[in-house]
C-alpha cells in the first residue's frame, strides 16, 4: 500500500464503521417488519466490501494491505449480521389482522396482540363486514397471502374486497370452536394491476418441524441481541445453565410468555 493511501487507512475504516453503525445498525430494528428489500443498504456494502478495495491505485482502486481490508470486512460483517433477518426473510413482512372487533370479546384479544406491536409488528384491528380501510392501505402495490384459522373471516375479507369472488364463508364449529374447511385450495385474486391478495385453507394444525432449533430462536426477533451471548454454544435456550436469553427475560427484557410460546416450540421440535 502506498503512503498516501497508507495514511488515509484509519479514516477508510472509520468511515466504514460510521456507516454500518449509523445507516445501517440504527436502521435494523424498524427494518424487520417492512415491507420492502432494503437494496440500496445492502448495495451500498457490496460495493465496499467488494470492489476496488485490493486493487492498486494506479489502476482506479483504493490499493488497501490485506489488513485494512479484513477490518473493513470486519465492520461490514456487522452490518450485514444487524439485516440477517431482513434478508433471510426475504422481504416477507407479517401484518397481524384482528377481525371481529365488533364482538365482545374482541377487546380481550386485542390487548393480547399487543405486545406483538411492542415487538414491531404491524396490527390491523376491524370488522370485515363494516370496515376494511385499515387493511386496504397495507395491500395496495403488494402480494399478500391471508393466513390463518378457519372461521376467522378470511373469505369474509376477499368477498369485500371483491364481491364478484362469492367465496364461500365459512361456519363456525360449536364442538371444535373452529372454522369448517370451506377454502379447499389456495387462490389467487387480483386487486389492481399491483396488489394482489392469495386466500389460502384454513389452518387446522400449525408446525414448524421445517425449522432447525437456531433457525427458531433467529425466528423471535426480540431474542438476537442475546444470540450467542450464552455460557454454551449450543445453548437451546430451554433450561440449560448460562443462557443469556433467560437472563434477558428474567430482567424484563423479553416477554416471559414469548419465552414460555419458544420453549413449547423447541420442545415440539424435538419430540
Amino acid at each position: 500500500m502506498r503512503p498516501r493511501t497508507a495514511s488515509r487507512a484509519p479514516a477508510i475504516v472509520a468511515s466504514v464503521r460510521e456507516f454500518v453503525e449509523r445507516d445501517v445498525m440504527a436502521a435494523a430494528p424498524a427494518l424487520e417488519h417492512a415491507d420492502r428489500y432494503p437494496h440500496e443498504l445492502v448495495d451500498r456494502m457490496r460495493r465496499l466490501g467488494l470492489f476496488g478495495a485490493l486493487v492498486p491505485e494506479d489502476y482506479g482502486g483504493l490499493g488497501l494491505d490485506v489488513t485494512t481490508y479484513a477490518r473493513i470486512i470486519e465492520e461490514l460483517c456487522r452490518g450485514f449480521m444487524s439485516l440477517a433477518g431482513v434478508i433471510n426473510s426475504h422481504t416477507m413482512a407479517a401484518l397481524i389482522v384482528l377481525n371481529k372487533v365488533d364482538l365482545p370479546q374482541a377487546s380481550v384479544a386485542l390487548r393480547s396482540l399487543e405486545l406483538y406491536r411492542g415487538l414491531g409488528y404491524r396490527l390491523v384491528a376491524l370488522s370485515a363486514k363494516r370496515d376494511l380501510g385499515p387493511l386496504v392501505s397495507h395491500l395496495k402495490g403488494q402480494t399478500s397471502v391471508l393466513v390463518g384459522q378457519s372461521g376467522m373471516g378470511k373469505s369474509t375479507i376477499i368477498n369485500t374486497l371483491l364481491p364478484a369472488a362469492a367465496v364461500r364463508v365459512a361456519e363456525i364449529s360449536a364442538a371444535l370452536d373452529s372454522g369448517r374447511h370451506t377454502t379447499t385450495h389456495t387462490r389467487l385474486y387480483h386487486l389492481d394491476d399491483a396488489s394482489h391478495v392469495i386466500d389460502s385453507p384454513g389452518m387446522q394444525l400449525f408446525g414448524l418441524h421445517h425449522l432447525e432449533g437456531p433457525e427458531l430462536a433467529d425466528a423471535f426477533v426480540e431474542f438476537r441481541p442475546w444470540l450467542g451471548k450464552c455460557r454454551f454454544r449450543d445453548c437451546r435456550h430451554v433450561s440449560e445453565p448460562g443462557c443469556a436469553v433467560a437472563t434477558a427475560c428474567d430482567k424484563g427484557k423479553i416477554s416471559a410468555r414469548r419465552l414460555a410460546s419458544y420453549r413449547e416450540l423447541a420442545r415440539e421440535l424435538d419430540a
